[in-house]
């Protein structure tokens, strides 16, 4: 939730001693899926088809060539 922008979404895929936000960021929106019960195959499953189906994606902001991540870990 922390990283997450306004107009936002943060999704919760129920799993051991998680749950939604009580106070979440203004503007942005919670959807409880309630697929998952822990980590397992049929689990994995379950998002391998959801992703397949393009009912969820990742969203990545930012790409890293392997030669800045390089250059990143020697300068931490």
């Amino acid at each position: 939730m922390a990283s997450l922008k306004a107009g936002g979404t943060f999704i919760f895929l129920p799993g051991k001693d998680g749950s939604l936000s009580k106070h979440p960021k203004k503007d942005v929106k919670q959807i409880n899926y309630g697929l998952l019960a822990g980590s397992t195959t049929k689990d994995l499953d379950t998002l391998k088809t959801l992703v397949e189906e393009g009912k969820l994606f990742a969203h990545v902001e930012k790409e890293y060539g392997l030669d800045e991540i390089k250059k990143m870990n020697l300068e931490s």
